[in-house]
């Protein structure tokens, strides 16, 4: 037992002196590529910025809040017991999956730069790059990849979350953009809205009808139909005071917040380019060696060989 713990200790010291071998048989290239490496690295990092001011534009990192405007209760559940789903939160998180539209708004308003891919398939891809609506997502990609998001929803108000170089955000791009966008898709609420409130009034006017008529003929008026009577008429109220002055459903809530985007600390990208640079010379070197060895095996190189042309 003893003689075979012996063995397995010899098997590993054996094993790691061999790995140090390989090391120190090509650390030539292993230092020379991880110095070179980091030197051309530092290069980028800190001399390109000043030759190259427009590399280094400043990213902000700009936060809307969006309020929401519901019908009034009565329309609601008016519309609700017609069966009628109409999601007003959901047509807004929705419209910032509307790709063709977004598509076509950006045209107007381009976002990240002045000009944008001639290529049907390559703005396409911009619009999908730029545009996400994945909360899960959002805290992760906001600032990283300059992308527009909704990120999460706290009561009737969203928040959008833009990442955008200073310029374009100064030259009130933006705002542009993002007004725009409401107040297109107001309108194509508002629309919907007055083809189900339409229905609404028609259905509310007919039981109301009814139940004035029963009250009228009735001895006695019981509560519940005194309280239906009165709810049915509140409708109607709503729905006269919604066709003359129809709702603004969403709002931009005051000015934006806007902070600088964070930037990875040029000495940590640095140090990072110099442990992986050096792993992968590492990594390279025992490949050679691995690549070596075959080579000087004349058995290995026979069944590579054949494994080759038998190969279909």
């Amino acid at each position: 037992m003893e003689n075979e713990v012996a063995r397995t200790d010899d098997y590993y010291e054996v094993d790691l002196i061999d790995l140090f071998a390989v090391m120190l048989r090509y650390r030539k290239m292993i230092i020379l590529g991880t110095l070179i490496t980091t030197f051309l690295a530092g290069l980028f990092f800190y001399v390109r910025p000043k030759v190259m001011p427009k590399s280094q534009e400043k990213q902000l990192k700009v936060t809307y809040v969006i309020k929401v405007k519901q019908f009034p209760s009565t329309i609601g559940s008016g519309l609700g017991r017609l069966g009628v789903s109409f999601d007003i939160n959901g047509e807004l998180a929705n419209s910032f999956e509307d790709y063709p539209t977004l598509a076509k708004e950006y045209k107007k308003y381009p976002l990240m730069k002045a000009d944008y891919p001639e290529n049907k398939l390559e703005y396409n891809k911009l619009i999908l790059d730029t545009f996400q609506n994945k909360v899960g997502k959002a805290q992760k990609d906001i600032g990283k990849d300059k992308k527009i998001i909704m990120s999460k929803r706290v009561g009737n108000s969203f928040y959008l979350e833009c990442a955008l170089p200073a310029e374009r955000f100064e030259d009130g791009i933006l705002d542009s953009f993002i007004t725009e966008h409401l107040e297109l898709i107001n309108q194509k609420v508002q629309e919907q809205a007055q083809e189900y409130l339409v229905t609404l009034e028609n259905k509310t006017m007919e039981s109301y009808n009814e139940v004035t008529s029963a009250s009228n003929t009735s001895s006695a008026t019981t509560i519940g139909r005194a309280d239906t009577e009165q709810s049915l008429r509140e409708t109607l109220q709503d729905i006269e005071a919604y066709k003359k002055a129809p709702v603004t459903f969403y709002t931009l809530n005051d000015e934006p917040f806007v902070v600088e985007a964070e930037v990875k600390s040029k000495s940590k990208n640095l140090v990072l380019t110099f442990f992986v640079s050096f792993f992968f010379f590492v990594c390279l070197a025992f490949v050679n060696y691995i690549v070596g060895n075959i080579k000087n095996n004349a058995g290995m190189m026979q069944k590579i060989s054949t494994a080759w042309k038998e190969g279909k």
